[in-house]
């Protein structure tokens, strides 16, 4: 299982001028590998970050494009 799309400190606030909402959402780490995949087909969210100190719920926050795209990741029930 690879973790990719951690975006460095330097990234990141190249990023909160292109994707200034935040979206946290948790999630069990089997849906991650989906979660991945989903996320590199779409570019107004990038992952920054991953809290995986919990071994069977991972923290994930998203830099979003929009306010919509932040609403739909934390709406979508992982």
């Amino acid at each position: 299982m690879t973790i990719q799309q951690i975006v460095s400190p330097a990234r990141s606030a190249q990023l909160t001028k292109t994707h200034p909402y935040t979206a946290t959402i948790t999630l069990d780490p089997y849906h991650w590998a989906r979660f991945q995949q989903l996320s590199e087909n779409h570019p107004e969210a990038i992952i920054s970050d991953v809290d995986i100190t919990t071994p069977n719920l991972w923290t994930v926050t998203v830099a979003c494009a929009s306010e919509t795209v932040r609403e739909k990741l934390e709406d979508a029930g992982w």
